[in-house]
């Protein structure tokens, strides 16, 4: 089971299919959202025809190079009705800006040295507003170096100034093993010792922050730092333990729609010579992946990645997920670079560790230990370590990080009424106190009583929750697809229906997003919107919700009278 010598795995009309979806016309007035969308498919096919290409030599027996250089042209220009958002328009665009810098330099002397010099400077211009940027506190660090290395290879401006503190805060994040944490929970990166707790452990540890430091050594031409080809070598042994006999890959984590990306870090390690995997089994690990999405439906009928695990699964979708955002899986072809007479393809494929026999391993790093069963060929993972608590002033459930187990053979409960009522939660009164939640305050950690929201014990409220909702179906129960309730004693007063309840009044002013995570009104308190983030639906601008109001407004909790204003 493994994948043929050499496989033109970038299908040259799944690609033409993806990229022309994410380059049709966008017109005048095209709202920004909707071009940066396309922003996303076509920086990353863009990345797949890179790796298809420069592995082939410059090879394009489908034409992909002119088709790209062209949307460069379309894409930087600013009087052109497709061009893309810039940098400071809009976020998401840095993250793309890696994946073009990188398919840029793979390609470099098939299409960037043809490039004509105003086009070239046009995407020098654009890339170039990283320049003097901060406050990255994950894996968007590697985007600006990507970018600035890129630049630097070109004669473009760069910033030393911005690598090297991108550089620390990697390091910073660093917890042994060779684990990153994607950044750390409830601190803030842009202060002194901001770190935060570092327990974000998911497959960034992997297709970023274990891929970009080495491809930021492959664009500037220089050997990779030695610590950094140690941690890629350490982590690949823990990695490897990860996936089962028919290549499922572990169930948890964020962006998972991103399916066998999870490749990213052992074709790199096999590129940089830095993985204790033997040649066969780097194969046939990939191969037993690839076969396991593809033969699953991964790929629809169109030739195109959805939104999904297997086939379409809206519910894994994140806020942030685009038409385009399955791409990222480009990562998954970076062994096309290596060489027609390379090991991995001409050596016999080597069995992978769960079928070598049952074992448990202990992840020391992200607190994890995993046991894998031959007879049945699937890898367990009972959860010591990993939270991604995004906020540090609120409790929020995140079936994506926060249960006791995971495997490759099933998901979390990843329904709204999972997440609104997690299994965990029970009455104060069958809970052990030690067991109970606590959020931190000036004087240490205070214990918050199960059954009422975070914001109540942030600003002193003492009256209960009020019961949870009927399930659907029920004569009370509020009909399917209605906005929920804030999780908190109280609504907001402004756009709410029926009376005022009492309690903690925690009067967000920002819309209700249907995304599981609390929506925080900036120095105030606290309410959960109480929708899984797998819904990945949120109200719009123009929908009626409780409590929507416009941004910039009053915001203030009634209880502790602190003030702020929305986002």
């Amino acid at each position: 089971m493994g994948v043929p010598r050499r496989p033109a795995a970038a299908r040259g009309a799944a690609v033409r299919v993806a990229a022309a979806r994410a380059r049709r016309p966008a017109g005048a007035g095209q709202p920004l959202r909707r071009v940066e969308r396309r922003l996303e498919g076509y920086a990353r096919t863009f990345l797949l025809a890179a790796f298809r290409i420069a592995g082939a030599g410059g090879a394009d027996p489908h034409g992909f190079l002119p088709w790209y250089a062209e949307g460069l042209a379309a894409g930087t220009d600013p009087a052109s009705p497709e061009r893309w958002p810039t940098l400071h328009e809009r976020r998401q665009a840095r993250v793309e800006a890696a994946s073009v810098a990188i398919a840029l330099h793979e390609t470099r002397p098939w299409l960037w040295d043809a490039l004509d010099e105003p086009v070239k400077a046009r995407v020098v211009d654009w890339l170039a507003a990283f320049l003097g940027t901060s406050g990255y506190d994950n894996n968007w660090i590697w985007f600006q170096n990507i970018a600035e290395a890129f630049l630097r290879t070109v004669g473009g401006p760069w910033s030393k100034e911005d690598i090297e503190r991108n550089l620390s805060q990697h390091d910073a994040w660093y917890v042994g093993d060779g684990w990153y944490s994607d950044g750390g929970s409830g601190g803030d990166a842009r202060l002194p010792g901001g770190v935060g707790r570092c327990q974000n452990f998911d497959y960034y540890c992997g297709w970023a922050m274990q891929f970009y430091p080495l491809w930021y050594s492959r664009i500037l031409g220089e050997r990779p730092d030695p610590v950094w080809l140690e941690r890629l070598t350490t982590f690949l042994g823990d990695a490897r333990h990860l996936v089962a006999t028919d290549g499922a890959p572990l169930f948890q984590g964020r962006s998972l729609t991103y399916r066998f990306a999870m490749l990213a870090p052992f074709w790199t390690g096999a590129l940089a010579g830095a993985t204790p995997l033997l040649p066969g089994e780097t194969r046939r690990l990939a191969g037993t992946v690839l076969r396991h999405f593809v033969d699953g439906g991964a790929v629809d009928a169109r030739g195109l990645l959805s939104i999904g695990w297997h086939g379409p699964f809206p519910r894994i979708r994140q806020l942030y997920s685009g038409p385009g955002s399955p791409y990222w899986a480009s990562k998954a072809f970076a062994g096309l670079l290596l060489p027609p007479d390379d090991p991995v393809w001409t050596e016999p494929e080597q069995p992978l560790p769960v079928e070598r026999g049952d074992a448990v391993v202990s992840l020391r790093a992200p607190g994890w230990v995993v046991s894998s069963t031959v007879d049945d060929g699937i890898v367990r993972v009972a959860n010591h370590g990993s939270d991604h608590l995004w906020d540090r002033h609120a409790e929020v459930d995140d079936p994506f990080y926060k249960r006791h187990a995971y495997s490759t053979h099933a998901a979390p409960d990843l329904s709204d009424r999972a997440h609104r009522e997690p299994s965990t939660r029970t009455s104060p009164s069958s809970t052990p106190p030690a067991a109970r939640p606590t959020v931190a305050g000036s004087s240490g950690s205070r214990r918050v009583p199960t059954g009422r929201c975070p914001a109540a014990a942030r600003c002193g409220c003492t009256r209960p929750a009020p019961a949870p909702r009927p399930p659907p179906g029920t004569a009370s129960a509020p009909a399917l697809g209605s906005p929920p309730l804030p999780s908190c004693a109280a609504r907001s007063r402004s756009g709410s229906s029926g009376s005022t309840a009492r309690g903690c009044r925690s009067r967000s002013a920002r819309t209700p997003r249907r995304t599981g995570r609390p929506t925080p009104a900036r120095g105030g308190c606290t309410w959960a919107a109480g929708r899984s983030p797998a819904s990945g639906w949120r109200w719009r601008p123009g929908r009626a919700g409780p409590g929507r109001r416009r941004p910039g407004s009053p915001v203030r909790c009634t209880r502790c009278a602190a003030s702020t204003t929305s986002a």
